[in-house]
Order: C-alpha cells, then structure tokens, then sequence
C-alpha cells in the first residue's frame, strides 16, 4: 500500500489516526531493529553454523518479518478506517446537501405563500376600506338629505312657488352629498332606499305643510304659482330658472322641472304651449315621484359620463 496516497488526506480530516499509525509502525521497526541487531552481532564460525543448523538465524528473520507485517497491516487497518470515515463524512456532506437544497425549495415555497398571503390582505384591506368609504360617504348622504328636509319642512323655501320649494330640495341634494354618493356608487339597493326615504319625507313634508292628503289633487296654477310679488321673490325665481336651465333642452324628457323652473321666465304668449307638459290636477304623491324621477335620471346621465360634482 502506497502511503503518500493517504497521507494528506489523514492529516486533514483525522490526524489523530495518523499520530497511533506512526507509533504503531515505529514500535514495529524498533522491535525488527532489534531482532536485526542481534542477529548481526559478531560470532565465531562455529557460532553461525550451529545457528543455521539449529534455525535460529530463520527465526529472526521470520520474527523480523511477523514485525514488520504486524505494523503494515495496522497500517491498512487505520487507512481502512480513513477510508470508511471518509465515505461516511461524503454521505453526510451530501445529505447535508440536499436537506439544505430541499430547506431552499421549502423557503422558496414558503415566500410564494408569503407573497400570496399578503396580496390577499391588500385585497381584503383594499375591500374594507373601500367599504368604510362607502358607509361614509352613505352617512354624509343620508345627514344632507335631513338637513335639507328639514329646511323644507320650516318653510325656509316658503317665498318659492311649491313646484320651485320641490326643486330646489332636489337640486341642493343633487349638488351636495346626496347626489355624489348616487353618482359614485352603483348600489342599487341602498340607492333605492335613499330614494324612497326622499320620497316618503317629501310627501310627508308637503302634506304637513299644506295640510291636505298626499292623494288629493292641487290645480296646476297653485303648484306654479308665486307666494307675492317681491322682488326677492322674483329674484329667487330668476336664480331657479338658471339652475334648472338643463331641463329646456329637452322639456318633455323632465316636464316637471321644466315647469317649476322655467314656465315662469316664458313670454306670455308662449306659456300655454307648455301648460300640457303636467297635468291640471295633480297630487303630492305623484309631484314629488315625478320629480325625484327625473332628478334620478339626471344622476345617471351624470355618472355615465363620469360628472362627480
């Protein structure tokens, strides 16, 4: 066996081995060193030929040689053991190897359920907060339209005719919270609530107001016609012409605006053309739904083209 193959291998990974290896053999020489010696120690003629005769000269050899193999063959043994220590430690670095490879692949999965986790939390945060921004902008819908009901129901639009105190409740939600929310978000359900809650309050208030059922007819001259002569009054009426301008392109689309903002700024002659636009007699119940109907139908055109204001 050729030692210098093995020698840098032992002292790099069990030099120990290499420390009992040496001795090992070292004990070995000195034991044949000394076999050797006497076997070469000076003797007389008659000395060497009684011991070849009688074998003694073999006998060292042979005890030489049992010497010298004994420490070859611990030789073998620990570079057996170096050997096998060595294949032992390349399973294990290799083992090692691919838990560390297989802990990577682990990571690597773990991060892709990281990653996916988090989008899914910006997603559910996105959803709650677009949630609570809809439950706001509800509530500031919902206190406007209070607000202005309540101004209506003390009469603060009182030197209006009754058709312009109907518009102009419509017209400031529509401009205010209320109508931004209805623009906004296409809830169909809370749309329709708020719409009905206006409705409802509307009739209620009217009828309170005026003190007649919400089912019994006025004539068309006493929805349209003006609480005096004022010039404040006038001056309201002139205000109210201008915001619901939208309606004189197409009257027959939003009669009832029409009516309560512009019939009012018409020449004479040309006010009975549009007389037909509503009916001679009509209740609460149906002024209030028409209107809410057609403020609605503004929202939606203006949501369609993306107005927010």
């Amino acid at each position: 066996m050729n030692l210098s193959t093995y020698q840098q291998s032992i002292q790099e990974n069990v030099p120990y081995l290499t420390d009992k290896m040496v001795i090992d053999f070292v004990n070995g020489l000195d034991a044949a060193s000394e076999l050797n010696s006497k076997t070469m120690q000076p003797s007389s003629f008659f000395s060497r030929n009684l011991s070849l005769v009688s074998g003694k000269t073999q006998q060292a050899q042979a005890n030489i040689n049992d010497h010298l193999i004994v420490g070859l063959e611990a030789c073998q043994h620990y570079f057996n053991e170096v050997l096998q220590s060595q294949d032992s430690h390349t399973h294990a670095i290799l083992d090692i190897h691919q838990k560390l490879k297989n802990t990577q692949l682990g990571v690597s999965k773990l991060t892709g359920y990281v990653l996916e986790f988090q989008q899914q939390i910006e997603q559910r945060v996105c959803q709650v907060s677009n949630r609570l921004d809809r439950l706001e902008s509800y509530g500031y819908a919902y206190t406007q339209m209070g607000h202005v009901i309540a101004k209506l129901k003390a009469e603060k639009f009182s030197k209006l005719s009754l058709l312009g105190q109907c518009y102009t409740t419509l017209d400031t939600l529509y401009w205010g919270d209320f109508g931004l929310y209805l623009r906004t978000y296409e809830d169909d359900k809370k749309k329709v609530e708020l719409l009905e809650t206006l409705e409802n309050e509307l009739i209620g208030t009217f009828k309170q107001n005026l003190q007649i059922g919400a089912k019994e007819d006025l004539h068309q001259s006493e929805w349209l016609s003006l609480p005096n002569e004022r010039q404040e009054t006038q001056a309201l009426q002139h205000a109210l012409a201008y915001q619901g301008d939208w309606s004189g392109l197409s009257p027959n689309e939003s009669p009832i605006v029409f009516m309560a903002t512009q019939y009012h700024d018409l020449p004479e002659d040309e006010k009975p053309e549009y007389k037909n636009l509503s009916l001679n007699m009509i209740d609460i119940n149906r002024v209030s739904k028409r209107m809410i109907g057609e403020m609605n139908n503004r929202i939606e055109s203006s949501r369609l083209i993306g107005i927010g204001l």
